[in-house]
């Protein structure tokens, strides 16, 4: 009877070291996703602030070029139509 009872604690032991050894180790992997989910949420605002400053950059690019674009065109049709004017002024001049 003496012998069951050890074994029988001996089994309880062998039982409690390797839940305790579970136990260690699902405390170790929590903590090192933890530290995953930590820098990738860092990478995951960095990233988040880098696009937004590139999407306004872009944006302010796009509207510099479309103002400059719009500027010359106007200069452009300006200069045209003065130089039609002033041919015109130049035929009306010559037949009188």
């Amino acid at each position: 009877m003496n012998t069951y009872l050890i074994f029988a604690l001996g089994m309880l032991s062998m039982f409690a070291i390797i839940a305790i050894i579970v136990i260690v180790v699902g405390i170790v992997m929590v903590i090192k996703q933890q530290k995953q989910i930590n820098k990738l949420s860092r990478t995951v605002d960095d990233l988040d602030k880098r696009t937004s400053n590139e999407i306004t950059n872009l944006s302010n690019e796009i509207y510099q070029n479309i103002t400059n674009n719009i500027n010359n065109l106007k200069k452009e049709s300006e200069g045209y139509c003065d130089s039609r004017i002033d041919k015109l002024e130049k035929k009306l001049t010559e037949k009188n």
